[in-house]
This record gives structure tokens, C-alpha cells and sequence, in this order.
């Protein structure tokens, strides 16, 4: 019976605190490094040439403790620790993007003068 009583005084008695946890901390963006375009109208050609920069930033950091102690008989420090943690990432991808589009034009009029015709076979 006397042990009882202790075991439930010291439950009583004693504190206990814990907590642990992650604080993820992300930024992403893509950003447009430079521009081309031209146009042709000779050719009938239009170019283009994009670079974007695709950023993601991240500060990964985890944290916890843990407390025990006694308040009675007399305060008491039973055991104690904690943790803190940080972990930075960072990633650039860089991506070039050239595009070139031509405007043909071709007749199906075979007597057009600008038609160029693949030989003929008379006799």
C-alpha cells in the first residue's frame, strides 16, 4: 500500500513536457532571363529565343524537446533535452527555348509562272 501511495505521489509530482515539429519554408518562381524575336519578311520567317530561370529556395528546419522534473518534495530536475535543426536547399534550372516558324506559300495553279513544275514526260 505504501508503494502505491509513492507511485502515485510521484505522478502527481512530476512533470512531463514534450514537443517536437517541422517548419517548412518554401519559395518557387520562374523568372524570364532574356527575349529574342526577329522576323524576316523576305522569308517570311519569324525566330524567337526565350531563357528562364526556374528558382525554388527551400529552409528546411525541425525542432523538439523534452522536459521532466519534480515538484515535490523539493523541485527537481529529472532530465531534459532539445533539438534544433536547419537544412537550406537551393536549385537553379536554367532553360533555353529557341523556336523558329516559317509561312510557305504554294500555288496549285499549274499554269502560275512561279510554280516550279518536277519535269514532264512528252513524246
Amino acid at each position: 500500500m505504501v508503494r502505491r501511495l509513492r507511485r502515485l505521489a510521484k505522478k502527481m509530482t512530476t512533470i512531463t513536457a514534450k514537443e517536437d515539429g517541422t517548419l517548412p519554408l518554401e519559395y518557387e518562381d520562374t523568372i524570364k532571363l532574356f527575349h529574342f524575336q526577329r522576323y524576316c519578311p523576305k522569308l517570311g520567317l519569324t525566330t524567337t529565343m526565350d531563357l528562364d530561370a526556374n528558382i525554388h529556395l527551400g529552409l528546411y528546419t525541425q525542432y523538439g524537446y523534452y522536459f521532466e522534473g519534480s515538484t515535490l518534495p523539493t523541485p527537481e530536475l529529472i532530465s531534459a533535452y532539445g533539438y534544433f535543426s536547419i537544412a537550406p536547399v537551393a536549385a537553379v534550372l536554367a532553360s533555353l527555348y529557341p523556336q523558329c516558324d516559317a509561312l510557305l506559300t504554294m500555288s496549285l495553279d499549274p499554269n502560275d509562272p512561279k510554280r516550279r513544275s518536277s519535269g514532264s514526260n512528252t513524246q
